[in-house]
């Protein structure tokens, strides 16, 4: 039990995007300049998940041995498998109500720099399917962003979803031409846009830019949702930090419209428009914007029966006690050290480290004259 009693620095898993990510990830780590990462567009860094891998005789991120490599863990004889840790002491490691409940590590954080996303939705929390599961999920904006949000005020569902599938008969006819050899990907890619302008999805939903440091809660469940691209008003695209429920997307993603995307080879993604349409909420007060907005409450910034987001603004040594749940620590700004017994855990901004429950309580002492570490737990 006694190697479980320390905090250990999450080495993260980077996903590279080629059609959508971007440098900000990198920069935003200190890692511009490491190799391995030239020319790379990162969409997703994966800061906490069940096989997160865990760096533990890695003082600080500065070692050459960390995060070298995109896709792979850190291979030497100092990481271990967040996986494999529980299985030594799932309560000691989760907090006992966490894995009486859950079993596994149930959250998924994601620091994500994405354009254009699907129309999609996840069900609601309670709902009772043969595939879909709920999936709470929370974004917390880095930068301006620019994204889609609930259904219009009265708009017509059914020509809604006659318009959805007008997109997907199309985009259907389009693959298979150019899975044949009969059309090439760019006059496909052509011809979709032209006609997905003309029948134009969006006039069915809210369009909205979505400011610094906005949290957008989804955890609700049955809300429409995309990130969408506009170089003048987020010219970044969408940068922010995922707080969610980890369910895979195939049993907790439904989408209904894929932004006319198609792969060279002419492979599209599947689309669920009836159940897309079965599980959406279309009451007026869940499709307003404000009614998914989180405001500061103290260093409260969202409170959800799946997880808890806290923003900690730190100008010496804050001490802090665990209560049911493991806890997770990213700095969004300055440095920290975080202090467990006679372990003390170097973190520079953009990454973060994973603080069992059997350490009971911890200190994070600011390097700088203010730090601020976002602490998501159960």
């Amino acid at each position: 039990m006694n190697n479980v009693i320390r905090p250990y620095l999450i080495n993260p898993t980077l996903i590279e995007q080629p059609t959508w990510g971007g440098d900000y990830i990198v920069n935003y780590k200190g890692w511009n300049n490491r190799p391995g990462f030239a020319n790379k567009k990162i969409g997703q860094s994966y800061e906490l998940y069940g096989k997160s891998k865990l760096a533990i005789d890695i003082s600080d991120t500065s070692d050459p041995r960390f995060g070298t490599d995109i896709d792979s863990p850190v291979t030497t004889n100092s990481s271990l498998n967040l996986e494999e840790l529980i299985k030594k002491n799932p309560s000691n490691v989760l907090g006992p109500a966490i894995y009486q409940k859950y079993g596994k590590m149930p959250l998924l954080i994601k620091f994500t720099q994405a354009l254009g996303n699907s129309f999609q939705l996840h069900a609601k929390s309670g709902v009772t399917h043969p595939r879909w599961k709920p999936k709470a999920e929370s974004w917390y904006y880095f930068e301006d962003g620019y994204i889609t949000l609930g259904i219009k005020k009265g708009i017509d569902l059914t020509s809604y979803k006659h318009t959805c599938i007008q997109i997907n008969e199309k985009m259907e006819e389009l693959s298979s031409t150019v899975r044949a050899g009969t059309m090439s990907p760019t006059d496909a890619a052509t011809q979709a846009k032209e006609f997905i302008q003309k029948l134009n999805p969006w006039q069915f939903i809210n369009l909205h830019q979505v400011k610094k440091y906005d949290l957008i809660d989804l955890s609700i469940g049955g809300l429409h949702h995309s990130w969408e691209e506009n170089a003048s008003i987020a010219p970044l695209g969408n940068v922010l930090y995922e707080v969610q429920q980890d369910v895979a997307d195939e049993f907790a993603t439904i989408r209904s419209f894929d932004q006319g995307k198609m792969k060279d080879n002419g492979e599209i993604r599947q689309i669920h428009i009836d159940d897309y349409f079965q599980f959406i909420d279309a009451s007026e007060a869940s499709n307003d914007i404000e009614h998914a907005k989180r405001k500061h409450k103290g260093s409260r910034l969202l409170a959800t029966p799946f997880y808890t987001l806290d923003l900690l603004t730190i100008t010496g040594t804050m001490t802090e006690k665990i209560s049911d749940s493991f806890v997770h620590l990213f700095v969004r700004d300055g440095d920290v050290d975080v202090v467990t017994g006679n372990n003390i855990l170097h973190l520079a901004k953009g990454h973060s480290c994973f603080v069992p429950w059997v350490v009971n309580s911890y200190e994070i002492r600011s390097g700088t004259p203010a730090s601020v570490v976002l602490r998501t737990y159960i």
